[in-house]
């Protein structure tokens, strides 16, 4: 019989050399390295030996499972259900652009959960940024992040990252318009973005981030409280509308945000306090108010029901406390000398209401900070080291500028509108820019100083005060001693221009320039809960004889999302006055 040809026979040894373990090697006419038993040509193979697996167990290569992504320690059950779904989403090759809701109620664990997000996006390499509609509402969610993680990340406010800023026209009504710098990063440079406090965020932020999202594959995460105010647009200067809250529209369920059609993660259940094992007491108060919102109870929660909820809960509420509205201001100022460490703040609903907080609070306080060479000046509107609020989006000039470049020509190039016609454009609005800086609506500012003297520009009494914002250079601004004086001064300056045959560039910068020369801020001792939207205080005293007032007017909605923002904005106690 014809011996096999050597090729095929290392062929197949080979073969078997991969799938299947040598057993020993007889000498008797096996040649070195061919398997015993296993050998089809040979007579005097042994017995047959079972194969075994190869390679062993040793040198075997172990098959890679994916690991089951680990939740947060502590997460409840609709956090762990979020978590998992976004951190898919947030994760997601680069090319997978879209929109997420993060939704929940106070005491949920919105800014906890997104904050573990955030760490794991900067982990995996993503370019992120943090973003929110005010300066305040950033600082609360970043404040949270580990510097490491801090570090990493993009934070500021959304119209900034957008590149959005305010423009007026002609009739002297601001418009946001995109305005980006060349060297700058924006929106679509980040693969990642979480968005803050975007119940506050309006239709037309709105549809800029859509806009963006679509032409950048940015994903974006939208963190938000159903139960917060519906936000509203920056009425014109001088709208006589304005009472401290826009209500919103009848039968409005929810901020625009909810209704953009993104998928929606919500959470559901209150984190408890381990010390108690309870929803914190003020957590507590929101959610019975978040019943009414739901419309799981019918009727209002007005100063009565308030009543009679605590009552029945006397004693396990600590931190929430009943007054009466008269001592609102009083209490205010008893808290601020005993505890001046803390922000206290008063919130109501009528701009009224809180000038009149305001007046009785700054005057309470005057012994504290109206000091200057061991005099008090009583009629000071501000002290050293108070905190003014901007009531609208206001001009400011550079503290650097001296007074005497402030001529005429410079007030009315600075404060007019910048578009239309006699508006600076080209060389004169780099001169404007290094004359004055735009304030924001609701941008708080520290005084520094505060000073008698005629104004430089209406040459009438007026206040000097400078003013600081944290992180920003420090602006001034003036004030008259007697708005009333100011507001006849508008009133003339606008009619002589309307009623002037024709009509100049000079007469339509001098009248803007009459109006802005005093800036319209306000103490921020007391806030309306528009205003609060977005804070955090440590005590919070609550009008709610003010705010009820919403519900009488057939706006029971409104008073209830009012009454929740405020109620939420305490972070240790809070004080319902009735």
């Amino acid at each position: 019989m014809q011996r096999p040809s050597r090729r095929p026979r290392v062929y197949r040894a080979a073969i078997i050399h991969l799938w299947e373990r040598p057993g020993p090697c007889y000498g008797d006419g096996h040649r070195a390295g061919t398997p015993a038993g296993l050998s089809p040509w040979s007579r005097r193979t042994g017995p047959m030996a079972l194969p075994t697996q190869w390679p062993p167990p040793e040198m075997r290569t172990k098959t890679t499972t994916r690991k089951r992504l680990a939740c947060p320690k502590g997460s409840t059950p609709s956090q762990r259900r979020a978590y998992l779904a976004l951190h898919a989403f947030c994760l997601a090759p680069s090319e997978t652009a879209g929109l997420r809701v993060l939704s929940g109620y106070a005491g949920t664990g919105k800014t906890w959960l997104a904050v573990h997000l955030i760490e794991a996006a900067c982990r995996s390499g993503l370019k992120v940024a943090v973003c929110a509609p005010t300066h305040k509402a950033v600082s609360v969610i970043t404040a949270k992040l580990a510097r490491p993680v801090r570090a990493k990340v993009w934070a500021g406010t959304l119209h900034a990252l957008l590149g959005l800023k305010l423009r007026e026209t002609h009739e002297g009504v601001m418009r946001i318009t995109l305005d980006r710098h060349p060297k700058t990063l924006y929106f679509e440079a980040y693969d990642l973005v979480f968005v803050d406090e975007s119940s506050m965020v309006g239709p037309d932020l709105l549809a800029y981030i859509e806009r963006f999202v679509r032409s950048a594959r940015t994903r974006v995460v939208y963190i938000g409280d159903p139960g917060q105010l519906l936000p509203v647009e920056e009425t014109p200067v001088g709208d006589d509308r304005q009472q401290g809250l826009a209500l919103g529209e009848q039968g409005a369920l929810a901020p625009p945000v909810f209704a953009s059609g993104a998928e929606r993660h919500d959470l559901t259940e209150v984190v408890r306090q381990k010390s108690t094992g309870r929803p914190h007491p003020i957590i507590q108060l929101a959610g019975e108010i978040r019943r009414y919102i739901e419309g799981e109870i019918r009727g209002t929660f007005g100063p009565e029901a308030i009543g009679r909820y605590l009552a029945e809960r006397a004693g396990e509420m600590p931190g929430v406390h009943l007054a009466r509205a008269i001592q609102t201001a009083e209490g205010a100022v008893t808290l601020r000398r005993r505890r001046p460490a803390k922000d206290i703040r008063v919130i109501a609903w009528r701009n009224r209401v809180v000038d009149e907080r305001n007046r009785y609070i700054h005057k309470g306080l005057s012994a504290l900070y109206g000091q200057d060479d061991g005099k008090t000046f009583d009629e000071a509107p501000f002290w050293p080291g108070e905190t003014l609020i901007a009531r609208e989006t206001l001009y400011a000039f550079h503290c650097e500028v001296r007074m005497a470049e402030r001529t005429p020509k410079a007030w009315e190039e600075a404060l007019a509108p910048v578009e239309g016609d006699g508006s600076p454009r080209g060389a004169d609005r780099e001169r404007r820019d290094a004359l004055v800086d735009l304030i924001a609506n609701n941008t708080e500012l520290t005084v520094t100083l505060c000073e008698p003297l005629r104004h430089p520009y209406l040459d009438i009494a007026a206040w000097r005060v400078q003013a600081q914002a944290p992180g920003a250079e420090p602006v001034e601004i003036f004030l008259a001693r007697d708005a009333g004086e100011h507001q006849r001064l508008v009133r003339k300056t606008w009619a002589a221009y309307r009623a002037a045959d024709h009509r100049s560039p000079e007469d339509f910068r001098r009248a803007w320039a009459v109006t802005r020369a005093c800036a319209p801020v306000m103490h921020a001792y007391a806030v309306t809960a528009h205003k609060a939207q977005g804070s955090t205080f440590h005590y919070a005293l609550i009008d709610v004889a003010d705010l009820y007032g919403m519900a009488a007017g057939g706006h029971a909605d409104d008073y209830h999302r009012a009454l929740y923002v405020a109620v939420t904005r305490a972070a240790e106690q809070v004080w319902l006055c009735l």
